[in-house]
């Protein structure tokens, strides 16, 4: 009877711990920030080679300043290769004390293949937060 019983308890508490992570990974899990709302990059690559990437974010009151530091980057077998964009290291910078950013940048591209867009967002306030985002387009040529 004992047996019974103990085989009963460890098969109900299996079955609550499986339902508990079915709970769990079924929620969207998103993060929340303290320093911003919304922080994204986008990446549109034209039919002629030419990208275009747009870094938007939209600061909390708690926002005093922000910088954002964006690559472009080709994707070389399993690697990804910054492109060169001229800047130093391959890199556009810019820095705020808005609340908002909206920046826009271009570049015509030599070679077809997959790209993506990186930016960092290091956005500070009540406390500094490092946020990075991507976004990926393909450039057929």
């Amino acid at each position: 009877m004992k047996r019974i019983l103990a085989l009963l308890l460890i098969l109900t508490l299996a079955f609550a711990s499986v339902q508990a992570v079915s709970a769990a990974t079924a929620e969207q899990i998103s993060p929340q920030y303290v320093n911003t709302e919304d922080a994204q990059v986008s990446l549109y690559i034209s039919s002629a080679g030419k990208a275009t990437i747009t870094v938007r974010c939209t600061g909390t009151d708690s926002m005093t300043s922000a910088q954002t530091t964006t690559y472009l980057e080709r994707k070389d077998g399993a690697s990804w290769v910054r492109v060169d964009n001229g800047e130093a290291n391959n890199a556009w910078v810019y820095s705020t004390t808005s609340q908002t950013i909206s920046k826009t940048y271009s570049l015509s591209l030599t070679q077809t293949g997959q790209y993506r867009a990186v930016t960092i967002f290091k956005l500070t306030g009540d406390t500094v937060e490092r946020i990075t985002r991507y976004s990926t387009a393909t450039y057929g040529g």
